[in-house]
């Protein structure tokens, strides 16, 4: 029997940082993911996984179809974090945050 897979939000890891005391919103964390590489800031994989976070099982895109009110349909990808892509990016911005204010937003 295959165990089941869970996959977490960014506003779950945005919940583990809370549990840790540090206030930090969703769209705040995406941006920082960003700047650290982990997500793509640009053209159409704006906010999908870089191919380093996907390959290092860090990421998966999630794939689904939404129905528009006109009847068409429309494709809808979403960056979601495995457990130990979780796990790990909280201890990196946790750590980052412990090393100085400013700096776990930039490079």
């Amino acid at each position: 029997m295959k165990p089941e897979l869970h996959f977490y939000t960014f506003d779950d890891l945005s919940a583990v940082l809370a549990t840790k005391g540090m206030d930090i919103t969703g769209p705040e964390l995406v941006a920082v993911l960003k700047a650290r590489g982990y997500l793509v800031g640009y053209g159409d994989r704006v906010n999908l996984p870089a191919d380093l976070s996907v390959e290092n099982g860090l990421m998966v895109v999630y794939s689904s179809a939404r129905a528009l009110p006109d009847g068409r349909q429309m494709m809808v990808r979403q960056a979601l974090l495995t457990k130990v892509g979780l796990d790990l990016l909280a201890a990196r911005i946790m750590n980052l945050m412990q090393e100085g204010g400013a700096a776990w937003t930039s490079k």
